[in-house]
Formats: structure tokens, C-alpha cells, sequence
């Protein structure tokens, strides 16, 4: 407790908020967030980021959530670009039956309104059997208030003792943005099509997922000091000959000032009305969405260059857990 004392203290001065995952996990449906996790949809974000370092506390196992990752960037002229260690492609991480990513690093560049990457990693652990390769590249541009993004995955293959997984070119997830003033309209398009292989029986299962998420956010009660948002969202999952599901969850947050050295973040979401899932290898064929109230909370604490950003955990009585206080951690340092 006296060293988190004694770094609180350290963290009390103005500093511009510049976020992470803790803020991504607080800040629940903000589709119009733009920070150092934002990249991975959009890199020509770097611009609006600028020269930093960051530092993402967590595991050091490719599987664990969050996981340990960081970066470096570097601003000359109309140009950024910087290298970043460790962020797993969420493709790979859903990928439960096979290896995903191992050390992938992450090159940017962006100049201008532009901005691209390209992500490689290429793990071999021979006592195990386990090896993967993966290679994708992004690209994003933000026009006035605009944005364009996309990724797409050339590479992406990885088995173990059992099984085989290759990914399908086109792999890709496309998206769109629009700041209309009042409102904030969002649109995604993912499509990935796989082959997965059990070695025992050299069978071999293809499957094909299209993935759409739209957003509309209003975004009228925001201030210098504060953003005020709620909205609606719709995600729809389709996975040929096994899955659909449907959901319109209702958003609400804030991220307000606190004073000058501390940001206070929080957000509440729940399905409404549509929501439904169904099996089609299931004897039951449909189920409706259950309650799934998500309440998040975090704070960012500032000083200097530095800014110290992290969630708050309640625990099952709804009392906070004093073991979950600054959680999901992260540093960043803008220089």
C-alpha cells in the first residue's frame, strides 16, 4: 500500500490524457476514442498520438488477457513512425485449439492524414510441436471528420500436436467513421474464411465468418473538461453451418476531469430488446441474449509526460476489491 502511495504522489501534475486498454476497457462502445490501442484499428492514429513511449502491464504468455506489450514512437516533420512488441492480432487470440502469435512486432509509418503497419511473427517451439507464422498489414487515413481503415491477414497459419489451422486470404476486417457534430456513426466489416485439420483423422473443417458492427453516438453533452456519450450499437455474427447472433446493446460514459492531475472514466452497457443467438449444431436451435449488465470503471493519473492509466474492480457484492485498484495497468511517457 505505501508503494502505491508513493506513485500516486508521484503522478500528481497536468499531463494530456493519452490511454491504453484500461481506457478501451472503461470507456465501453466510445467508437470515437483515439489513443495507443486505437492503432490496431486505425494506425493513422499515430499522428493525433504523436512521439511516446508505452508500456502495457500483463501476462507474459501469448494466451493471457491483458497481456504484456509496448511500444516506441518517433515524430519527424509530417512523418511518425515507431515499432511495437508483443500486441497479438484479436484474429489469433480467438484461436482457442491452436498456437497463436508468439513475439509478433509491429512496424509503423504514417505521413500526412495516413497511416500503415505491418505485423510478423514466426514462433517454432520444437519440445512442444507447436510453431506459427503470421503476417498482416493495416492501413488507415483520417480526413476531417472522416476516417478510413482496414486490415488484412496474407499469412496466418499454426499447428500443434493435433491440429493444423490455416487462415484463407482474403482474412480482412474494413471499417469506416463519420463525426456528424451531434452524432458519431461507425461501420465494420470482418470476413475470414479457415481451414482447421485434426491430424488423427486427417479431417479437415472449413469454416467461413462475416462479422458487422455498427455505432451511433451522440455526443452533444461533451465539454472541454468532459465526454458525455450514449448510444446504440448492433453486432451480428454469422459462421457458416454452425452460428448466428445478433445483439443491440445501449451504451453510456463519461470521462471527465477530475482535477488537474487525474481523469475519472466509467460506462455502463446491456443488450436491449434484439438480441438472440443460434446454434445450428445445437438440438436447441435459438436462445435469447440473458441480462448482461457490464458496469466498468478506471482512472488515469497524470504528471508531466507521464500518465498512469488503470481499472477499478468491484467485487461479487459490489464492494471494490481492494486487490483490483488500478488493474490492467499501463505507462506511457509522451516525449
Amino acid at each position: 500500500m505505501k508503494k502505491m502511495i508513493i506513485v500516486l504522489s508521484a503522478l500528481m501534475m497536468a499531463a494530456p490524457a493519452m490511454a491504453s486498454k484500461a481506457r478501451e476497457t472503461s470507456l465501453q462502445g466510445a467508437t470515437f476514442r483515439v489513443d495507443t490501442q486505437t492503432i490496431f484499428t486505425n494506425p493513422a492514429h499515430i499522428h493525433a498520438n504523436g512521439q511516446l513511449l508505452t508500456f502495457e502491464f500483463g501476462s507474459t504468455a501469448n494466451t493471457g488477457a491483458p497481456k504484456a506489450e509496448g511500444g516506441i514512437f518517433r515524430k519527424e516533420s509530417d512523418m511518425v513512425y515507431g515499432v511495437y512488441l508483443g500486441h497479438i492480432n484479436e484474429d489469433a487470440r480467438a484461436l482457442a485449439s491452436v498456437p497463436v502469435q508468439d513475439n509478433p512486432v509491429e512496424v509503423f509509418f504514417g505521413k500526412n492524414n495516413w497511416g500503415a503497419s505491418v505485423s510478423l511473427s514466426n514462433g517454432n517451439k520444437k519440445t512442444t510441436n507447436e510453431k506459427e507464422t503470421t503476417l498482416l498489414g493495416r492501413f488507415g487515413v483520417v480526413e476531417s471528420n472522416m476516417e478510413y481503415f482496414g486490415t488484412l491477414e496474407v499469412i496466418n497459419k499454426s499447428e500443434n500436436a493435433t491440429t493444423e489451422y490455416e487462415g484463407k486470404i482474403p482474412t480482412m476486417n474494413v471499417g469506416f467513421e463519420y463525426n456528424a457534430g451531434r452524432f458519431y456513426y461507425g461501420a465494420e466489416l470482418g470476413y475470414g474464411a479457415t481451414d482447421l485439420t485434426t491430424k488423427a483423422t486427417n479431417t479437415t473443417t472449413d469454416t467461413t465468418a462475416t462479422v458487422i458492427q455498427l455505432s451511433a453516438i451522440d455526443r452533444s453533452l461533451k465539454t472541454d473538461a468532459r465526454e458525455l456519450y450514449y448510444g446504440v450499437l448492433f453486432n451480428y455474427v454469422k459462421i457458416k453451418d454452425t452460428l448466428t447472433a445478433m445483439s443491440l446493446p445501449l451504451v453510456i460514459g463519461l470521462e471527465t476531469d477530475i482535477n488537474t492531475w487525474a481523469k475519472f472514466r466509467g460506462s455502463v452497457q446491456q443488450n436491449f430488446l434484439l438480441g438472440s443467438t443460434k446454434n445450428e449444431a445445437a438440438a436447441t436451435p435459438a436462445d435469447t441474449i440473458g441480462n448482461n449488465t457490464t458496469v466498468a470503471v478506471g482512472v488515469g493519473l497524470f504528471h508531466g509526460g507521464f500518465t498512469l492509466d488503470g481499472t477499478l474492480a468491484a467485487s461479487a457484492n459490489g464492494n471494490l476489491n481492494g486487490n483490483q485498484v488500478l488493474s490492467n495497468a499501463s505507462v506511457t511517457y509522451k516525449f
